[in-house]
């Protein structure tokens, strides 16, 4: 039975509904497409991290507006363009060894490091995460995101330089003391197996505990069998630096040498009888001079001048 003009119009009718409907669901999943592509490109544009698409043989497929500040460039003249046609061969190198690592093996990588072009501050740093994206079972290409770390590389070689200058300056001090040191407890050899040691300014235990270092470093060095300690420039003398000086006595005594001391003022004198300090172990002479001819004596030498007045 043949279809009369009026069921073909009924049919026409409801192929055109049915078109209409299609369309309208075209239209409503055109525009959810079109709301998603705006939220993604929203999203990409205001992240503060570089974002970046690359297809198989490393062309850009898609950069962010972070991405192309930070590279000096417009998104337009990276897109569809390889590492090696945008920046520095050293540069691009690295940043195909480290995507071809990721895309060859299909497994992402954390925490990559990578130059950034250098700005009129020196050289910049950024750390990323790649990962690769694909074609059903195939590698099309990968992701990336990296985040600007050159303030904080900045700031850590600013740190591991003042630390650098720090410990050098320490190092600086260190001798500068040590020298202070040094000078502040000269032990002087005058004659064979005789030493010397003047004495300048206070006496603390510090400065005791050194000479005592001191003194018995240089007699065992020298293998001195007398050690004169000169105290005519210290001023105050109590019972802590008594008691250093007579420790002093004893330990050179322990090592076979015999100390006395020399240049005692009237003042320094007044204050040890005051204070009831007993040095009668140690042996005294009123200057540097009659000590040393002392010592000499005992060896049976003399201090003679010679003719024209020297000694």
């Amino acid at each position: 039975m043949e279809d009369t003009p009026r069921d073909e119009v009924a049919a026409l009718h409801a192929r055109i509904a049915d078109l209409e409907a299609q369309l309208a669901i075209q239209a409503d999943t055109a525009h959810q497409l079109s709301r998603e592509l705006s939220i993604q490109h929203a999203l990409l544009e205001t992240l503060p991290v570089l974002v970046y698409v690359k297809d198989r043989h490393h062309r850009y497929l898609q950069v962010n507006r972070v991405y192309a500040e930070t590279m000096g460039l417009q998104p337009a003249d990276i897109l569809h363009h390889t590492d090696a046609e945008l920046y520095p061969p050293d540069e691009a190198q690295a940043y195909v060894a480290d995507d071809e690592a990721v895309m060859a093996g299909g497994v992402a990588r954390e925490a990559v490091e990578e130059p950034l072009p250098a700005d009129e501050d020196g050289p910049r740093w950024a750390v990323s995460y790649k990962a690769p994206f694909f074609d059903g079972s195939t590698v099309a290409g990968m992701v990336g995101l990296s985040i600007d770390i050159t303030a904080r590389r900045r700031t850590e070689l600013a740190l591991q330089q003042s630390q650098a200058d720090l410990e050098a300056t320490i190092t600086r001090q260190q001798l500068l003391l040590d020298t202070i040191h040094e000078l502040s407890t000269p032990v002087i050899p005058i004659a064979d197996r005789i030493l010397v040691l003047p004495l300048i300014g206070a006496i603390d235990s510090s400065r005791s505990q050194q000479i005592l270092e001191s003194l018995l470093w240089h007699t065992q060095q020298s293998q001195a069998d007398t050690i004169i300690i000169d105290i005519t420039a210290v001023r105050v003398i109590d019972t802590a630096v008594a008691n250093h000086l007579l420790q002093a006595a004893r330990a050179v005594g322990l090592l076979g040498a015999r100390c006395m001391l020399v240049g005692i003022a009237p003042e320094i004198a007044q204050t040890i009888v005051q204070l009831g300090i007993d040095l009668a172990s140690i042996e005294t002479a009123p200057s540097l001079q009659v000590g040393f001819a002392r010592a000499l004596a005992r060896r049976g030498l003399l201090i003679t001048q010679r003719t024209g007045g020297a000694v």
